[in-house]
């Protein structure tokens, strides 16, 4: 049988480490802000760089098939325009995953 000294020793540890891991929590509570204010960022930056390369990159393409079948300036100004489309729907498919995934998370923490 146990004696009630062995549960008060067991309730003590138990509530040493509820105290711990509410320190814990708060720490991460902390945090959390900041490192959601940096994924924000990082998306920003992400969703240029994607815009300008798509552009960058569609041009080059357009200039150089220009050169080979020498109809400059008309491929790579319709090859800028389908850059800026391909960078654009890359744009909107991003920020609307980023919103499907703030919703979700929302919906998660409200439970």
């Amino acid at each position: 049988m146990r004696s009630n000294n062995d549960s008060d020793q067991n309730q003590e540890k138990l509530d040493k480490f509820d105290q711990r891991l509410s320190k814990a929590q708060k720490v991460q509570d902390e945090k959390r802000p900041k490192e959601q204010a940096n994924n924000a960022a990082g998306m920003a930056y992400r969703m240029a760089m994607e815009l300008v390369v798509a552009v960058a990159v569609s041009g080059y393409i357009g200039h150089w098939l220009d050169q080979y079948f020498e109809t400059k300036p008309w491929l790579m100004l319709v090859m800028i325009l389908f850059g800026m489309a391909a960078g654009f729907k890359n744009v909107l498919r991003t920020a609307s995953r980023m919103t499907t995934t703030a919703a979700n998370k929302d919906s998660k923490e409200e439970k």
